[in-house]
């Protein structure tokens, strides 16, 4: 079906069939075929968009087949995409070959063993510094009197293998986190190197410096083997030279990322070593603590050799020693958060009094009635007794005012699914770690099917302060 680019704006997942009509662009239902023409004389709708091409009405589950411009029914065991228990969920997909995705300020540009591999936007700025340095500096230097083409080609070749050793240095870490049972959510390549986003926290920690231990051992090989390229005999000498550089880089990688400076692979090899005798959270302060020395050294190191002219090299210390002195202190507050919440379920930090908006009213009378007079930044959907979604302020504000007179509540509320839900007997951290996914500030709570709370990070922060001060 093609449709305006107002519908085509935010995720299909957020919005009803309802608000096609509304807006004209869908005239019959004609058995299993919505024909889509700018009239509106059509009354009927589906439920609710269920994403990736699906929608559903009643029992009938409809595919998109947007080339003829029309709904098509499915066999619903053999279509259907996977359905939450509160509701229609948003289906999940592998990424297809050749296609990329963008979350969160990066590209998804392939997948490892599984693991989404995603590039940063930062990481092109940084693979252009590196590829110009080596081109003009490095290179010229230990080859000279060589074509400018040539300096470029070696210089992109290894800016592009230095990245995709920083890549195997994180499976390396990977690898050892999969053996220890824990998932791993993706890798990053970005500015300053690559991160692995773990699916959960080491659990002791033998876990965490086996590891910590496994990225610079991977770095370590890397240099070997580079080193052994750039010996060989029968090599060229744009390969022996790439391959030195290679060789020398990973060994820089390898011995930077074992200081013990946490966040950095050797503060969590301390960390892993001082946990048994010392507890997480101590053990996590003694590597913080040493990250952030580590940290500052590297900004006082920086600011002197700005001083002596060396504007680059400065620069870039600063930036490291920022980034490093940020990551140590937000990962102590982390654990310090884990710690003070051990043990507290949603139960104990919801809000129960909660305001409903009714899914049939438009946005408009939403907006005025409701976000107008509280402030809030979202409201539950309710369809008589039961809660079907969960309406935005931010999806409020993107919309025209036409718009919002014109289309319902049901219309532009983001469908209940898994990752908006959480119960009453949930531990809080987990349902945070749900909330950051879904990236709303809020969880409904639901008891039975039945609305009982709303979780939002306003109201853990209000049971952590009062949990730090009375203990």
């Amino acid at each position: 079906m093609r449709v305006g680019p107002r519908i085509l704006r935010r995720s299909p997942g957020q919005y009803m069939v309802e608000s096609m009509i509304a807006k004209g662009y869908c005239s019959r239902f004609d058995g299993e075929e919505i024909v889509a023409k700018k009239t509106s004389d059509f009354s009927e709708h589906f439920d609710v968009f269920l994403g990736e091409g699906f929608v559903r009405r009643g029992e009938g589950i409809y595919q998109l087949d947007l080339l003829p411009g029309r709904l098509l029914a499915v066999d619903p065991k053999a279509a259907r995409p996977p359905m939450s228990r509160w509701g229609s969920g948003r289906p999940r997909r592998p990424l297809l070959g050749g296609a990329m995705r963008v979350q969160q300020g990066g590209i998804q540009i392939a997948r490892a063993f599984g693991i989404p591999i995603y590039v940063h936007f930062s990481w092109f700025v940084v693979f252009a510094l590196i590829a110009w340095t080596l081109a003009t500096g490095y290179f010229p230097e230990h080859d000279p009197n060589l074509p400018v083409t040539s300096y470029w080609a070696r210089g992109l070749v290894a800016s592009l293998l230095f990245f995709l050793s920083i890549l195997l240095h994180e499976l390396g870490h990977s690898f050892v986190a999969r053996r220890s049972g824990i998932a791993i959510d993706s890798i990053t390549l970005f500015i300053f190197g690559g991160v692995a986003r773990l699916g959960s926290d080491p659990r002791d920690g033998a876990t965490e410096f086996r590891m910590a231990a496994a990225g610079p051992a991977v770095s370590v090989v890397l240099a070997c083997l580079f080193s052994l390229a750039g010996s060989a005999p029968f090599v060229g000498g744009a390969t022996r030279a790439v391959s030195r550089y290679l060789a020398l880089i990973n060994f820089v990688v390898a011995v930077f990322n074992l200081v013990p400076a946490f966040p950095l692979d050797g503060g969590r090899l301390l960390r892993g070593l001082l946990w048994r005798r010392l507890g997480r959270v101590r053990a996590t302060r003694a590597a913080s603590t040493a990250g952030t020395v580590f940290a500052y050294f590297l900004i006082l190191t920086g600011a002197f050799n700005l001083l002596r002219g060396a504007g680059v090299a400065g620069v870039w210390q600063i930036l490291i020693g920022w980034f490093l002195k940020d990551a140590a202190r937000d990962a102590y507050r982390q654990v310090r958060l884990d710690e003070t919440l051990a043990g507290v379920t949603v139960a104990e930090a919801m809000v129960r009094d909660v305001a409903t908006v009714p899914a049939e009213i438009s946005v408009a009378e939403a907006a005025r009635e409701h976000f107008m007079r509280t402030g809030y930044g979202a409201y539950p959907v309710v369809r008589g007794e039961t809660v079907v979604g969960l309406l935005c302020l931010r999806d409020i504000l993107k919309m025209s005012p036409e718009e919002r007179e014109t289309n319902s509540v049901q219309g532009a509320m983001i469908p209940l699914r898994d990752d908006l839900v959480a119960s009453p007997g949930d531990p809080v951290m987990e349902a945070l770690a749900r909330m950051a996914g879904a990236s709303l500030g809020r969880l409904l709570v639901l008891d039975g099917g039945r609305l009982v709370g709303v979780l939002s990070a306003r109201a853990v922060l209000r049971q952590l302060k009062v949990r730090q001060e009375l203990g």
